[in-house]
This record gives structure tokens, C-alpha cells and sequence, in this order.
């Protein structure tokens, strides 16, 4: 009956809010992330490989942040937490599917060096980045070299000033590799400059592989800023733009993986 359908709800979202049984009854479908910055990067590799996903990851999306690191400000993360965010996905999406008929949950979350394992099921599907975390696929040396040019370019640097600013960035990021990547080993590091460029590129992903990439990116463009006297060029929440200087052949086929599954569990009926 409506006055037990009402009960239940009352029920269910006692954590959470109203307003989530309001965005569940209308998009039929949510998208579990650890933050907000997961998404945009997530759009910015739909719309280079042009995947069907790049639509359902609009800002109509109904998203849910397992952790407390989305909003930018403290009165809305207060907020927020309030409401029933952060809560843990499979528990904010059982008191959802039991108000909400045919309800849609997927979510994609940080591997963390854990080797956790994807459960999936009909209505909700739970996995994990094989690498540490989603920055891990997009981090490449040539990616923020290229982003820190293009930047300089736009500040009319004549041709000389952009030559010793390439060899600054380039410093900077081999500071990085050494220190975050190579815990200061120089013999690994030397080893690494003598190879080829394409065989650079897979040491610096097996460098790679169980590492924090955003740390080692907070780490390169405070190195920039160091050398170049210029404020920080990109944080956390903007690391997404460099996808867009990302080579296709580098987009590891766990990428559009995910975005199949997206396109999956999130297209509205």
C-alpha cells in the first residue's frame, strides 16, 4: 500500500535525505565515485576516444561520493555528510533500490595496491581500477611536459624562453621520477635516461604501477612552479586535462572497459 511504500522510504532514507529517493525516482540509475575529479576525468577520456558514455557523464548524472573530498567548500561538505554522503555505496544503494523500482547502481573505485575484486550483479555493479588509482592512466612525463608548454606558449614566451623552460619542466619531472619513483636510487635513475624514449616509457610505467600518480603529478608541478617562479599550474581537480594531450596508443584498454560498463548500468530506460 502507499502508506507502507511511505514507511519504507521514511525508513530507508532516515541516513541519506529525501532528496536522494527525489534524483533516484527521476534518473533511475546512480554513479558511485570516490569524488568528483574521478568523473571529469572519466568525461575527458569519453570525449577523446568519442565513446557513448561522454553523454551519461553530463552534469545530469546522478553521482554519489564515497568519500569526503568532492565539494570545494566546508559549509557544503558539512552539509553534505549531513544529508547522508560518503555513506558506503552498497548500503546507500540497498536503501534506494527498496523505495525505487528497477533502480541502476555502478560504481568505480580507486584499486588502492589491494587487488580488490569487482562484483557484479544486475542491478548494481562495484569495481576497481587494476591500477592504484584513475590518474595512474594518464600520467605520463611527456603528457605534463606538453601541458606546461602549451600553458607557457599562451603566455607569449618568445622561442628562447620556452627552450629554457622545456629544459626547466623536464628538470623538474625527472626531480619527480627520482625522488617519488625511485626513492633517490640515482643508478636506477641513470639507467633510466640512457634508454630509449619508447623504452623510458615502459619503465615509467612499471615505475608506475604501484604508485599514487597523483602524488607524483603534485610533486612534478610543484616542481615546475619551483623552477619557473610560476604559481602551480594545475592541482588535483584538474588533472583531467591532460587527456587531452594523452596519445591514443597510450589509453590502456581498461578505459573504454569501464566506459562500456557505464553506458551499461547508467542509460536511462
Amino acid at each position: 500500500s502507499e502508506k507502507e511504500l511511505k514507511k519504507t522510504i521514511r525508513s530507508s532514507l532516515k541516513e541519506f535525505g529525501i532528496e536522494h529517493y527525489y534524483k533516484a525516482k527521476i534518473t533511475k540509475a546512480v554513479f558511485y565515485t570516490e569524488s568528483n575529479t574521478d568523473i571529469d576525468i572519466l568525461q575527458a577520456f569519453a570525449n577523446k576516444l568519442d565513446h557513448q558514455a561522454k553523454n551519461i557523464l553530463s552534469n545530469s548524472l546522478n553521482s554519489y561520493y564515497t568519500q569526503n573530498e568532492a565539494p570545494n567548500n566546508k559549509t557544503e561538505s558539512e552539509s553534505n555528510s549531513i544529508s547522508g554522503y560518503y555513506q558506503p555505496a552498497k548500503k546507500h544503494f540497498q536503501a534506494i533500490a527498496s523505495c525505487v523500482p528497477n533502480f541502476k547502481g555502478f560504481g568505480i573505485f580507486d584499486g588502492d595496491n589491494q587487488n580488490r575484486k569487482d562484483e557484479i550483479r544486475e542491478t548494481l555493479a562495484l569495481v576497481y581500477w587494476k591500477k592504484y588509482e584513475i590518474e595512474n592512466y594518464l600520467t605520463f612525463p611527456y603528457c605534463i611536459e606538453q601541458y606546461a608548454l602549451d600553458y607557457f606558449k599562451k603566455q607569449n614566451k618568445s622561442p628562447i624562453e620556452l627552450e629554457a623552460i622545456k629544459n626547466q619542466v623536464g628538470q623538474a619531472i625527472d626531480e619527480a621520477i627520482l625522488t617519488e619513483l625511485l626513492e633517490k636510487n640515482t643508478k636506477a635513475f641513470d639507467d633510466y635516461r640512457k634508454v630509449s624514449d619508447e623504452l623510458q616509457k615502459s619503465l615509467f610505467k612499471s615505475y608506475m604501477a604501484n604508485k599514487k600518480a597523483s602524488d607524483f603529478m603534485e610533486t612534478c608541478f610543484k616542481n615546475i612552479a619551483q623552477k619557473t617562479n610560476y604559481p602551480v599550474l594545475l592541482n588535483k581537480g584538474q588533472y583531467y586535462l591532460l587527456v587531452g594531450f594523452l596519445n591514443s596508443e597510450d589509453i590502456d584498454a581498461e578505459i573504454p572497459e569501464k566506459l562500456d560498463l557505464i553506458t551499461k548500468y547508467l542509460t536511462l530506460p
